[in-house]
């Protein structure tokens, strides 16, 4: 019985898991796993509405308010990441002399 408490959804590491769950992904309103368009719709629904959806507090105060609505917009229309470069593990031959 103890181990349920403490597992299930319920419990203290099921709240756990969905506190982690919820500040991997800010922003998406609609807790579908992703960050895209479909979360305006939803974060704006949630504000006035209410959600079950921890992920909907995108700017992470601990409350879904129109606050959330520009951090939101700041989110979907952020650049894209750039890979950096990295350095292979295979050397560079030397070049071979000319004759």
């Amino acid at each position: 019985m103890f181990y349920a408490r403490l597992l299930g959804a319920g419990g203290l590491l099921g709240a756990a898991l969905v506190a982690m769950a919820a500040a991997a992904v800010p922003g998406d309103a609609n807790c579908d796993g992703r960050v895209n368009a479909a979360d305006g719709p939803a974060l704006t629904l949630a504000v006035f509405d209410g959600t079950t959806c921890a992920r909907a507090d995108v700017n992470g105060d601990g409350r879904i308010t129109a606050a959330d609505l520009p951090r939101l917009v700041a989110i979907l229309t952020a650049p894209p990441p750039t890979a950096t470069p990295v350095p292979t593990a295979t050397p560079t031959p030397p070049p071979t002399p000319t004759r």
